[in-house]
C-alpha cells in the first residue's frame, strides 16, 4: 500500500550507508511529505525529521496533536526532508492531524522559499 501524505513513520537514520561507529543508525519517527504518485512515478518516498528535541529554527514545529499521531513523546518536526526507498520503513506509527500538516506544509514552504 502506498504510503500517504502526513503518515507517521519508523526509519532508520543517520539515512547513509557508511557510518561512523558512533552514528549507529537506530529507528526515527519521520513524517512522509510525498504523494503516492511520487513513490509510483519514482520508486521512493520524501520524509522530513521528527524528534523528541525541542524546535530551534524557525522552519521547526512542535506537534500539536503527537499522541494522536502514533508518537510516544511530545516531538518536534524539522524541515529536514530525505528521499528513501519504501523498504527502508520499518512501520507505519500514525498520521498527522489536518492541523498538524497544515502547519508542516507552511515550514517546509518557509525553509524551502516557496
Amino acid at each position: 500500500m502506498p504510503f500517504q501524505r502526513g503518515e507517521v513513520v519508523t526509519l532508520l537514520f543517520p539515512l547513509v550507508e557508511t557510518v561512523m561507529p558512533r552514528h549507529t543508525p537506530h529507528p526515527h519517527p519521520a513524517a512522509v511529505i510525498s504523494t503516492p504518485d511520487y513513490e509510483a512515478t519514482t520508486g521512493n518516498v520524501i520524509v522530513t525529521m521528527i524528534t523528541s528535541q525541542p524546535h530551534t529554527a524557525p522552519s521547526d514545529y512542535r506537534l500539536q496533536d503527537w499522541e494522536a499521531a502514533g508518537l510516544r513523546r511530545p516531538s518536534t518536526v524539522r524541515a529536514k526532508p530525505s528521499t528513501v526507498a519504501p523498504h527502508r520503513i520499518l512501520r507505519r506509527a500514525g498520521r498527522l492531524s489536518n492541523r498538524d500538516l497544515a502547519e508542516l506544509d507552511a515550514r517546509l514552504r518557509l525553509a524551502m522559499g516557496l
